[in-house]
């Protein structure tokens, strides 16, 4: 009987160990509805929300041997994590940040994740290593990671993306005024839009454009590539300034540049 009791007193306390190394934070502060805000949090994810009040809240967990800081006013706000050099941090921070709707928002992460979803002001968001995911009708989305993915839906005006290796993944955005997806080595894949205008460029990953094109602009075509020709699958020829057309273009870019009827440029194995 002792014996099972000890037993179940050192479990507890593996179990309770994680937890207590853990700091839980709750803050709040009212904030103007275009408020400014900072994010860097480089030892876990971000998650951000938008809602339908002019406050700034955050709550999470923050390991032990980080410091959280966090304040703001009027259009600016601040947060984020600094580490104790002294200390060992135990464990990844996580925080879920609740902005108005149109907030204009940066986040800094190292490896962890970011993910961004109800909002409709303006989204700056970079990792080293983490995956970005942002499902929002904002004004503008810039994403770069190096070794993460990044995928955006939702109906943003004006998308742009950038990764070294990781897939970028512009899906289900609607009407939008600009496209920029560009990548090392990881693929592009583009569905469910209807682009104005553009720029896809891959060193060595694939390029799917399967998406409506806006009838205001003009096909063209064009070969940067040395000794390669460019592959074009579509549902008709890209032919050299044909003259704008309402009918989609749709079609998958293999190792190939191609413009298609409007100024969408797509480059592979650009130097």
């Amino acid at each position: 009987m002792m014996r099972s009791s000890l037993l179940a007193f050192l479990m507890a306390g593996i179990v309770a160990a994680p937890l207590a190394a853990q700091q839980k934070i709750d803050r709040r502060v009212p904030i103007a509805p275009d408020v400014a805000v900072r994010i860097n949090n480089l030892e876990g994810t971000v998650r951000i929300v938008g809602w339908d009040h002019d406050t700034l809240a955050v709550r999470g967990s923050v390991p032990a041997g980080v410091e959280f800081y966090f304040g703001g006013r009027d259009r600016l706000a601040k947060m984020g994590l600094e580490r104790d050099p002294k200390a060992k941090p135990s464990g990844p921070a996580f925080l879920e940040v609740s902005v108005p709707r149109g907030a204009r928002v940066w986040v800094r992460t190292s490896a962890g994740g970011i993910e961004a979803v109800g909002l409709t002001g303006e989204l700056e968001l970079i990792s080293v290593g983490g995956t970005i995911k942002a499902d929002c009708a904002c004004r503008l989305v810039t994403a770069e990671t190096i070794d993460g993915a990044v995928e955006v839906t939702g109906g943003a005006q004006v998308v742009r993306a950038r990764t070294g290796s990781g897939q970028i993944a512009l899906q289900k955005l609607g009407t939008v005024s600009e496209i920029t997806a560009v990548t090392v080595s990881g693929p592009i894949v583009v569905t469910g839009a209807t682009a104005s205008t553009g720029r896809l460029e891959t060193v060595s990953g694939n390029v799917t454009f399967n998406a409506d094109v806006d009838h205001r602009g003009r096909a063209r075509r064009q070969h940067l590539l040395r000794g390669h020709d460019p592959r074009l699958r579509a549902d008709g020829p890209a032919h050299r300034d044909r003259q704008p057309r309402r009918r989609p273009h749709r079609g998958h870019i293999a190792r190939g540049i191609a413009m298609n009827p409007i100024p969408l440029e797509i480059f592979s194995n650009y130097v």
